[in-house]
């Protein structure tokens, strides 16, 4: 699709998918909270949190790895060859790594661990922002 070329379309279409999966998996935790202690504003803590959290969570790892993708694919059909470029696993493994940091066997008081893995992927993201724009720029020039 060749009107959904950069690499800006990949980190919204990315951080869309994102916002989903965040929705159902919230959704899936609560309701097994709701079902183990049947407490109600226990419920509701685990969705105001993981609300709280998730800009900095599934929906920044997914938008990064939506423009990982569209690095590589560009205007161009979509193949498995791209999976395999470099220069897409330069950036999906940023996702990756912040996600495996996320689920590490570790916590910090108030959320720190969260809140500094969120700002590591939001540099990232306000990069890959001000990249987009660029290459849009660029391409209105020629």
């Amino acid at each position: 699709m060749k009107e959904y070329k950069y690499k800006i379309n990949g980190l919204l279409l990315g951080a869309a998918i994102g916002t989903g999966f965040a929705i159902f998996e919230s959704m899936g935790y609560a309701f097994r909270a709701l079902l183990i202690s049947g407490n109600k504003d226990f419920m509701t803590d685990i969705i105001v949190v993981r609300g709280v959290l998730s800009p900095f969570a599934h929906i920044a790892w997914a938008a990064i790895a939506g423009a990982a993708l569209w690095r590589v694919k560009g205007g161009h059909p979509f193949s498995m060859g791209m999976v395999l470029d470099g220069r897409f696993w330069h950036l999906f493994l940023v996702p990756v790594i912040l996600h495996m940091l996320w689920n590490a066997d570790f916590s910090l008081p108030y959320h720190i661990k969260e809140i500094s893995l969120g700002v590591v992927a939001w540099i990232v993201i306000l990069a890959l922002i001000q990249e987009g724009l660029k290459e849009i720029r660029s391409e209105k020039i020629a």
